[in-house]
């Protein structure tokens, strides 16, 4: 068994076809292709300076590689623009060698029209996904002289149980509860399965309950964006941007993700104490004879040298000097908590390919525009969590349910506004942004003959939930 991007590389592999892939530099292709041709667009041009757009043109671009007619829903009056920023974006990737997703089902769909591929196989069958113009193209190239089948759904009438919860607190021991009744009784851990909307909402109650509980999981990734080295830098490059507000400067130094330069707590007093100054003269007076403050002010000074209009090539030798200055070792040694520091390693490796990326472009970028960048590809870099080869249970979210298929599968955070989530349509082709309800109400209870779905009666912070219906 073998997903299309699986079935992809192997039939790339034999055709011996050589091929670079950089989710990074695909991603500030797309802002160059927009800042190169800002003069130019005129329908576009009130929302091209939002990051949000840039979002939508990644989208954009990928439904037209995947051969969908987005042309025929835009705007007439933005359909040339479009068309220009698509050739422009695929020609700078053509230039950095780069193959996106669709670019290598593209070349496997003419390979697999000359030539037979994967020639011992003589049946495909489908798990009943739905597949985009490109990848039916594939389909249909395979299937020459081969069987094609479709396989059905595994799951026939699930059982479904709804439960409440009096808030996510609750929800997620009752669920651990279930959970580490069924491990005592022999059910193996693979057979269960745990989903949310969003996974990365209930990571902080879900560590401290599955840790209590003894639940052996498998924790979903996170971005690089949510890491103590992604906020420090972003958050460096902001506070400048915005002069250095107090809140600023408390979020850059708190402990446990701020700058590890293990202030005193005196020296945290000092500064929760602090008048609301702003700007770097101001603190270094107020700090500066403080010998821990003394180290954070001369970065804040660095940075502030750095952040001038210049080549994106610079901003990214910028942020490799300020990786050599928070190492991970700095924040905590392997010694004393491996899985920290490996975590913190995992960042500090992300964000050095983001600035490797960086250093291949040209074009000149303000301090703003690289900041948003920035935050964009923190987004996109996704934290792989700890590598475990012994069996786990898997947290995953409602989306990905349709890849897997278990005994007992619990479902939590059911609330309206996350099921599914509340979105707006695309921009442009007004179409919608998330999968219908109908569509993830699907995945969901084709996930396990046995379905418990949790949603909790208020959120964290009091506020009444809705439930999902």
């Amino acid at each position: 068994m073998m997903t299309i991007p699986g079935l992809v590389a192997q039939i790339l592999k034999e055709g011996q076809i050589s091929y670079k892939e950089d989710g990074n530099l695909e991603e500030v292709a797309i802002w160059q292709c927009v800042q190169e041709n800002l003069e130019t667009l005129q329908f576009l041009a009130p929302i091209a300076h939002f990051p949000g757009f840039m979002q939508e043109l990644k989208w954009l671009f990928k439904q037209i590689d995947l051969g969908e007619d987005i042309y025929a829903i835009m705007p007439s009056q933005g359909r040339g623009e479009l068309e220009l920023l698509h050739s422009y974006y695929q020609r700078i990737l053509s230039e950095h060698g780069i193959l996106d997703a669709p670019g290598q089902i593209r070349r496997s769909v003419e390979l697999a029209k000359i030539t037979r591929v994967l020639p011992d196989v003589d049946l495909f069958r489908l798990q009943s996904i739905e597949l985009s113009p490109l990848e039916e193209e594939l389909i249909k190239a395979l299937a020459v002289g081969r069987s094609v089948e479709i396989v059905p759904s595994k799951v026939e009438d699930p059982v479904i149980e709804v439960r409440k919860a009096r808030d996510p607190v609750a929800e997620v021991e009752m669920i651990g509860q279930a959970l580490r009744q069924q491990i005592e009784g022999g059910v193996p851990l693979e057979k269960l399965g745990v989903a949310f909307p969003n996974p990365g909402q209930y990571l902080p109650i879900l560590l401290p309950v599955f840790d209590k509980l003894k639940i052996p999981w498998r924790t979903p990734e996170t971005s690089l964006r949510n890491t103590p080295l992604g906020k420090t830098c972003l958050t460096l490059l902001a506070g400048d941007l915005e002069g250095w507000p107090k809140h600023h400067l408390e979020l850059l130094t708190a402990p446990g993700w701020g700058f590890p330069f293990g202030l005193s707590a005196d020296e945290h007093r000092l500064l929760r104490l602090a008048p609301p100054l702003r700007g770097l003269p101001a603190w270094r007076n107020y700090l500066g004879a403080e010998a821990g403050w003394s180290k954070v002010l001369e970065i804040l000074a660095d940075t502030a040298d750095e952040l001038v209009a210049r080549p994106l090539r610079e901003f990214g030798a910028w942020l490799e000097s300020l990786l050599n200055k928070l190492q991970p070792e700095q924040w905590v040694l392997p010694e004393d908590n491996l899985e920290n520091w490996a975590e913190l390693v995992k960042a500090w490796d992300g964000m050095q390919t983001i600035a490797g990326s960086l250093r291949q472009y040209d074009w000149t970028s303000s301090p703003g525009q690289f900041l948003q960048l920035l935050q964009s590809l923190f987004d996109s870099y996704r934290i792989q969590g700890k590598r475990v080869f012994a069996e786990r249970v898997q947290v995953v979210s409602v989306e990905q349910l349709g890849a897997y298929t278990y005994d007992q599968l619990y479902v939590g955070g059911l609330v309206e506004g996350q099921f599914p989530p509340r979105t707006n349509a695309h921009w442009l082709t007004k179409t919608t942004a998330t999968l219908e309800r109908k569509e993830l109400y699907r995945r969901l209870t084709q996930g396990a003959p046995q379905i418990f779905l949790h949603y909790p009666e208020v959120d964290m912070q009091g506020k009444l939930n809705l439930p999902a219906t």
